[in-house]
């Protein structure tokens, strides 16, 4: 129902924060100067992410170390926070007026990101959470791994090192979630068995896919002897199953001694400090100023203009919409279909070159909580025709026909290849914006429809009931941490909207308590680009093509949602 993309970056900013410019030079430095700075800076030499983020960090200036995982302790959050105020008062000393338009674009980017980062100050045990069941650093660090590549003998050391120094992070990340059980901010006691669990798959496993994947990866490099790969073998077999395999072995163990129940039915809105956490959190991960009671209103307005249309087209064709609910019967498989949303696409959007796709399966072992697709970024300063990747978890199957859009072609993947093709600033693109990329890809698998074998009233007919259900899970979310339902109260109105049983319901619940936000960044993200789309057709009137509004779109890609918005009434005014 709901997807996601794995973006590398929100890991590596998880375990290695940013940290501001030590020293500053005078205010006459030039802002190109500066946001040369600024990216040397937002990695330190051990920082793993450099590996995936750069084929050629020095060309930047960027000093690469051997890469190790740290702990994570609160006063390195407080300094954190000390970094950003810095940094916010030194960006803004400059002369915006003087600053070309993509000068203009890049200081929106920066500034609207470390004021969205700095709304975290006061809410440090809600933001150090650095286990999950779906998006913690225990299930996204075996497919960081995996995607590891070796450019030389130092990546393979740095990754031999990062296996040794796995234990670090871990402990201190369970030292943080047994202090966050003991003052009040803890994992309910699903998720922490959901933990448990994965530590148990991986745990129990004596011929772990990562042991494979290295061996594969070092027998493909031409840069070591055959002597060197045994050894490096052998070395990564030690290491993997010693102190890889103990850190996981020590989370289970740690997390054991928990009883995390009196969290089962504690949505922020019963936390102390939780109400203001989640207000900040709209605006960390959206970037907009909006209230929850606000966007419930957004959200009940949304679903009565929708459930009429809806209605409309249900009272014209009636059962027959349901007749026919196969969306793309001519492929079969990810291959296929991603070649025809490629081909069938280019009216409607900017062109790009077809890049090169690998389709891979996750592994077994990752599955169960693994979302149904993601598409990993391919590295900052790599061209824009370079090899592309996207996981699936499963096999191919035609239902997932919209999940393979919010991945490839019109979603993720073209996104960001096309943003690359700007040829932007790099300060640009080291930033992440969970809100826009989601609420683009959403609304890239809605538009998608168009390029479905749907008949035209059933592609209509799913359109509206997608917009519906993103809105919906929204009311959810806030109903459960805005309005505080418990268990039964979220059940009992959930069924007031759907033929829900208590096992989804429950299910539901227990991801939303763990993931505060995650239906607004992800559906009301969409519902917000759908406004914006209407405003543009009701300013431009006749004139107005889907090309346009998606063009301006891509070319602020990255930015936040709230600053896309902005940019948007500044453009109706021109």
């Amino acid at each position: 129902m709901m997807k996601r993309i794995l973006r590398i970056v929100l890991v590596v900013l998880l375990l290695v924060p940013f940290v501001a410019c030590q020293t500053k030079k005078a205010p006459e430095q030039s802002f190109e100067d500066y946001t040369k700075e600024f990216v040397i800076n937002y990695y330190g030499p051990s920082d793993f992410g450099i590996n995936f983020d750069f084929e050629n960090p020095e060309d930047y200036g960027i000093v690469r170390g051997l890469y190790a995982f740290n702990g994570y302790v609160k006063d390195d959050f407080a300094v954190y926070m000390e970094a950003l105020k810095e940094e916010i008062a030194y960006l803004k000393r400059y002369d915006y007026k003087s600053f070309s338009e993509e000068e203009k674009w890049t200081y929106d980017v920066i500034l609207d990101y470390l004021q969205r980062e700095a709304t975290m100050e006061n809410h440090f045990y809600f933001e150090a959470k650095g286990f999950g069941s779906i998006n913690g650093v225990n299930n996204n660090l075996p497919l960081l791994l995996d995607e590891f590549i070796f450019n030389d003998k130092q990546d393979v050391d740095s990754y031999i090192n990062l296996l040794i120094t796995t234990p670090i992070m871990m402990e201190s990340y369970l030292s943080l979630e047994l202090e966050r059980q003991e003052k009040g901010f803890g994992l309910a006691q699903a998720t922490v068995d959901a933990i448990i669990e994965q530590c148990d798959a991986i745990l129990e496993t004596t011929d772990y896919f990562l042991e494979e994947s290295f061996n594969r990866k070092i027998d493909n490099v031409d840069f070591l002897s055959p002597e060197e790969k045994a050894e490096y073998k052998q070395m990564n077999k030690e290491h993997l199953y010693g102190e890889y395999y103990g850190a996981y072995r020590t989370v289970k163990e740690g997390l054991s001694t928990v009883d995390a129940s009196r969290y089962d039915e504690m949505p922020l809105a019963k936390l102390e400090g939780g109400p203001d956490y989640y207000q900040a959190l709209i605006k960390r991960q959206i970037g907009v100023d909006m209230t929850p009671r606000e966007i419930i209103s957004f959200l009940e307005s949304d679903i009565q203009k929708t459930v009429t249309a809806y209605l409309a087209i249900y009272n014209e064709y009636g059962d027959t919409l349901f007749d026919s609910y196969d969306y793309f019967p001519s492929a079969s498989s990810v291959e296929e279909v991603v070649d025809h949303l490629y081909e069938a696409f280019q009216e409607d959007f900017p062109n790009i070159e077809k890049s090169d796709i690998d389709i891979k399966t996750v592994d077994k072992s990752m599955q169960d909580s693994f979302s149904p697709a993601a598409y990993l970024i391919t590295k900052y300063d790599t061209p824009v025709s370079s090899r592309e990747v996207i996981l699936i978890n499963g096999t191919y199957n035609d239902y997932s026909f919209t999940t393979y859009a919010h991945e490839g072609y019109p979603g993720h993947l073209y996104q960001n290849v096309y943003y690359k093709s700007l040829n932007l600033n790099m300060a640009n693109y080291i930033l992440s914006n969970i809100g826009y990329s989601e609420g683009w890809a959403v609304y890239a698998e809605q538009y998608a429809l168009k390029y479905s074998e749907l008949p035209d009233e059933v592609k209509e007919f799913e359109y509206l009931n997608n917009r519906f259900n993103n809105a919906i899970m929204c009311l959810f979310e806030l109903k459960i941490h805005y309005e505080g339902f418990n268990k039964e109260e979220f059940y009992e109105f959930a069924s007031e909207y759907f033929a829900v049983d208590r096992e989804w319901s429950d299910n539901f619940y227990d991801l939303i308590l763990e993931i505060p936000s995650y239906c607004l960044y992800y559906n009301f993200s969409y519902l917000l680009m759908e406004d914006a789309k209407s405003t543009m057709q009701s300013a431009y009137g006749e004139s107005f093509t889907d090309y346009q509004f998606h063009e301006f779109v891509l070319r602020h890609g990255n930015g936040s949602i709230g600053l896309l918005l902005e940019k948007l009434q500044e453009e109706l005014k021109k």
